[in-house]
């Protein structure tokens, strides 16, 4: 998959999403942050690093994503309790980074990715608090979605509010990394929400989920494209 983006003249992105399955707002109990941090993985994460070494030119990955969000395993909420799931978050972090980069894939560029709002918007849960340092990320990422179905009330926010508020705490916590808008959409029939965020000198990559149609049953039509919505065209 790599060598076909490249093919492309692009660069490939890749997330690495150390989970059993795909479903959220559970603890994981195979690929767990204590398990990541005592090396459980160790063999298959350097064999990794080697084939993307061998790869030879630049990988963009992340792993880890949206911390200071509560559907992921990897999230304060299901590691210990306040103030030691970011710690461990970050600890675990770092051994994947250390470890990679001493097989010598020095042409991985990690992206710490993060929710531009903190669910649960609580002092423990604060993005600011899973950044693993400036020296174990080359960009920083958020995802800002908008109302996914129609008669959702949640995320209702503009494109450009949201936008607001996480890109002052990323340049903050963050200076001089740019920042990749790793995620974003809403539904069509309020595509309204996507409006233009205006300039932000340090946004430099957008990752667009540029999904199909939600199924019938749960009444969602996923749109917020910027190739064929007239309310993000301008983006």
């Amino acid at each position: 998959m790599c060598s076909w983006v490249r093919d492309l003249k692009k660069i490939p992105y890749v997330r690495l999403m150390l989970r059993s399955n795909v479903d959220q707002g559970h603890p994981e109990k195979t690929f767990s942050l204590r398990k990541i941090i005592a090396g459980d993985f160790d063999f298959d994460l350097r064999a990794w690093a080697r084939e993307a070494k061998g790869f030879g030119s630049p990988i963009l990955i992340e792993w880890g994503t949206e911390p200071n969000g509560n559907w992921f395993s990897w999230n304060e909420k299901w590691n210990g309790g306040t103030g030691e799931g970011p710690a461990r978050y970050v600890a675990a972090y770092r051994h994947i980074v250390d470890l990679m980069r001493a097989e010598g894939a020095d042409n991985l560029q990690w992206v710490w990715h993060i929710n531009w709002l903190d669910e649960p918007e609580r002092t423990w849960n604060r993005f600011e608090n899973y950044f693993p340092g400036k020296n174990y990320c080359a960009w920083v990422a958020l995802s800002a979605y908008g109302p996914t179905t129609p008669t959702m009330r949640d995320g209702t926010e503009s494109f450009a509010f949201k936008m607001r508020k996480a890109y002052t705490r990323l340049t903050k916590i963050a200076p001089g990394k740019p920042i990749l808008i790793a995620e974003f959409g809403c539904d069509l029939q309020i595509g309204a929400s996507m409006q233009r965020a205006g300039p932000k000198p340090r946004s430099k990559i957008c990752s667009q989920i540029d999904g199909r149609p939600s199924s019938a049953s749960a009444g969602g039509t996923k749109g917020g494209r910027t190739t064929t919505e007239k309310h993000t065209t301008p983006i």
